[in-house]
C-alpha cells in the first residue's frame, strides 16, 4: 500500500476534471482515472510506506489552517518517456510553500522522489495509460489554456483502491 497527501478542488473544478476523464474513457483512449476511483487531485507527496501516527498528525493538524489555495490549471503535458498525460498546477509562492511545509514535516526519504523537493511537479493526471497523442489532442480541445481553481481540501489517501484516511477542510 501507497499513501498520498492530495489536495482536493472546489466542486467546479472536480466537475470540468471529471469530464475530461470521462471524454477520454468515452473516447476509448483512458480509463484508469475513473477506475481509480477518487477524485481530481494533486498529489502533494506520495510514500510507499505508512507514515507513523505522530508525522501524520503533525502534518495534518499544521496545515488545514493554511487556508483555500488559489491556482491555474492548464496546458496539457506528458511526462516524458510515459504514457502520463497531466495538466500543470501553477499555485505560485502559496503553493510551493505548503509543499515545502509538508514535506518538513515527512521523513523525506520514505517521499518517492518525484515529489521530493526541487523534483516535484504540480500537476493534475488525466491518464496514466493509453495513447498519448490521442489523449493529449483531445484534451487541447476541450480544456481551456487556463483554468481558475481553488484547492479546499488536504487529504491523506491509501492505495490502491483508494481509501481516505483523514480529510481536513483549508479554510
Amino acid at each position: 500500500m501507497a499513501y498520498a497527501f492530495c489536495l482536493r478542488f472546489d466542486a467546479e473544478t472536480e466537475a470540468a476534471v471529471s469530464a475530461v476523464w470521462t471524454a477520454l474513457a468515452d473516447a476509448g483512449i483512458s480509463e484508469d482515472m475513473l477506475q481509480l476511483g477518487y477524485a481530481p487531485h494533486l498529489s502533494l507527496a506520495v510514500l510507499d510506506d505508512e507514515p507513523s501516527q505522530d508525522v501524520v498528525e503533525g502534518a495534518l493538524t499544521s496545515l488545514p489552517g493554511y487556508g483555500a489555495l488559489s491556482l491555474q490549471l492548464g496546458g496539457v503535458r506528458q511526462f516524458e518517456g510515459t504514457s502520463i498525460v497531466w495538466l500543470a498546477v501553477d499555485g505560485g509562492a502559496a503553493l510551493t510553500d505548503l509543499h515545502t511545509r509538508l514535506l518538513s514535516l515527512l521523513p523525506v526519504n520514505q517521499v518517492r522522489t518525484h515529489y521530493r523537493p526541487n523534483q516535484w511537479v504540480p500537476h493534475v493526471t488525466l491518464q496514466m495509460l493509453g495513447n498519448v497523442d490521442t489523449a493529449m489532442a483531445l484534451v487541447a480541445e476541450q480544456w481551456p489554456a487556463q483554468v481558475l481553481a481553488r484547492a479546499i481540501r488536504l487529504e491523506l489517501v491509501r492505495f490502491p483502491p483508494v481509501i481516505v484516511q483523514r480529510s481536513f477542510a483549508l479554510v
